[in-house]
């Protein structure tokens, strides 16, 4: 969120009747620059790519080292939506269903490097057989492929893609086990071992394949044209919200620097082919790309802030016992971790002020860190909802409604008599956002409140707790949140006073407690405000703060959360 004085901030909603854009990127292209700074940097921008090493595209000229890719991605795993159910137990039943309901065609095949033949397009013999069509350039049927690496751990292929054009076999050494049970360039990796590559980053394929296995089952489609098409484009693309600040590396000019918050757009997980490397662009708030560089993967960067993490911990440990042998044999244990000292270079740059978690608790007792989070542009196409927060947050609300009547309308909480029971299984099923008891009933604000609201093409004013703003999410409904900050608790009376002058006034106590209240939602819920409105000392500039703010948050692109990375 932001200070309303700058509005540097930015906005995390969107609007009911937004549309995702995209193309066949899913939802991840950006828009058409209509400035005329934009040439600079367009997709082919060969001023910012001189600077950057010889490689852009996502192939991987060589086998992975399993060792050191397995150290450093020992914690790497595919998204939940990248899993499949075919597993190597479950072969022998998939190939039966496979075969009854004829999604494989029959067809005889010659063997190479001395297999034996194959039913269906599978082949099975030890590592040495052949599976799938002949070589043609037609796209072919899908196909699963058996191999037995024994205890070489290599298929020894080459791959080029990502998760925009799929995973595609890019060479296959003539000897290789891959070569030997028949997968050839042009064929699309679809599963590998039961897990789905369909969606897969280059960086997430590559270490699928990295993992030991002495057995292997890959289903695989042959499709040469569209391999022919897609082997020297970056085969990434996806947009990341930064949550961390990066200085980046003065000595090292491809690297990119920005802030938190900024969003970037990655092409490319396995630039250079070096794991944990991306190459990435700093976007603007359209997605026209501005700057290109290489950053550290997510794995990497959260890899580094648990290591920092931990040397925190150990030094206020040290430091309380007056001794820093433990800080020493930290270091012992933990230099094998680190494959090079270029690791080490690339991770040093990160700001510590990044870091949001107390160093002296527990580790298992602390949130993992957060590095980027995958988002989408949103474009929306009527006006959002408004949530208000904060001391005299009514009085705004009031305000608003009186001056601006053609653009903020309340919205009313329906009065119902059902049991607290009914009302908690409403929310569960996505009906009410927010209630709350008033004597013998509740009042409670709907679903079906708000998008009518909306409809009408107003502000909706909504009378709801930010907890239950990320319900709105899910229904593609972002509000502006914005919260009213005060100096000190006086300045509420004061305004309070000033406003009503004949009213019942509220106490200090009370002021105080407002006060209080709105610096704790302000830190408790950072993540979903939008602009912070520091409050003035009479209501009619207040309102016209809030009015002003709403109007420049409206305009803003929304890039709202989408998936995992």
């Amino acid at each position: 969120y932001h200070e309303a004085e700058g509005w540097e901030g930015s906005s995390s909603g969107s609007s009911v009747g937004g549309s995702r854009s995209g193309t066949p990127t899913p939802r991840n292209s950006p828009k058409s620059s209509s400035h005329d700074t934009s040439h600079a940097v367009d997709d082919d921008d060969e001023d910012d790519e001189d600077n950057l090493p010889p490689s852009t595209t996502s192939t991987l000229r060589g086998p992975l080292d399993l060792r050191e890719t397995l150290e450093h991605n020992h914690d790497h795993s595919l998204p939940p939506s990248a899993r499949s159910t075919l597993t190597r137990p479950e072969i022998a039943h998939v190939m039966t269903s496979l075969k009854r309901q004829e999604t494989f065609s029959r067809r005889s095949e010659s063997g190479v490097g001395g297999g034996g033949g194959s039913v269906g397009g599978v082949s099975n013999s030890g590592g040495v057989g052949t599976g799938g069509s002949s070589v043609s350039n037609a796209s072919g049927d899908a196909r699963l492929v058996y191999l037995e690496l024994n205890k070489s751990h290599n298929l020894g292929i080459q791959m080029v893609g990502g998760n925009a054009l799929g995973i595609f076999v890019h060479s296959v050494p003539a000897d290789s086990p891959a070569a030997k049970a028949g997968l050839r360039p042009g064929d699309h990796i679809l599963e590998y071992n039961g897990v789905d590559l369909r969606h897969a980053t280059a960086e997430q394929a590559a270490l699928e394949l990295a993992k030991p296995a002495d057995k292997v089952t890959m289903l695989v489609q042959y499709d040469y044209q569209r391999y022919e098409e897609i082997q020297d484009k970056p085969g990434d693309s996806f947009y990341i919200r930064a949550l961390f600040d990066r200085l980046g590396d003065a000595g090292d000019s491809t690297d990119l620097r920005f802030r938190k918050e900024d969003i970037l757009y990655v092409d490319n997980t396995m630039f250079n082919n070096v794991p944990g490397l991306w190459r990435a662009w700093v976007v603007d708030e359209d997605g026209h790309k501005r700057q290109c560089g290489t950053v550290p993967s997510k794995d990497k960067v959260e890899e580094e802030m648990r290591l920092q993490r931990s040397v925190g911990d150990l030094q206020m440990d040290s430091s309380r016992r007056g001794s820093t042998s433990a800080r020493r044999s930290f270091f012992k244990r933990k230099k094998h971790f680190r494959s090079s000292s270029r690791d080490s270079k690339e991770l040093a740059v990160f700001s510590d002020a990044s870091l949001n978690y107390t160093e002296a608790a527990p580790m298992h007792d602390e949130p993992s860190p957060l590095s980027y989070i995958r988002v989408e542009r949103l474009d929306y196409l009527v006006r959002r909802p408004v949530v208000m927060v904060g001391p005299l947050w009514e009085l705004v609300c009031d305000k608003l409604v009186h001056d601006y009547s053609h653009k903020f309308i309340k919205c009313v909480p329906e009065v119902s008599r059902r049991s607290g029971e009914e009302m908690e299984e409403a929310v569960k099923n996505n009906t009410i956002v927010d209630y709350r008891r008033r004597g013998s009933h509740f009042e409670a604000t709907t679903v079906s409140q708000v998008k009518e609201i909306c409809d009408k093409n107003c502000h909706g004013i909504l009378d709801i707790s930010l907890s239950s703003v990320e319900r709105l999410h899910r229904h593609n409904i972002y509000p502006i949140v914005l919260l009213l900050k005060y100096r000190h608790h006086k300045q509420i009376r004061e305004v309070c006073d000033s406003h009503h002058p004949s009213a019942e006034r509220i106490s200090q106590k009370e002021a105080k407690e407002m006060y209080e209240l709105s610096i704790k939602m302000e830190q408790e819920y950072k993540h979903v405000i939008s602009a912070v409105i520091p409050a003035a000392a009479n209501m009619p500039y207040i309102s016209t703060q809030v009015k002003s703010c709403v109007d420049q948050e409206q305009s803003k692109t929304l890039w709202v959360p989408s998936g995992t990375l």
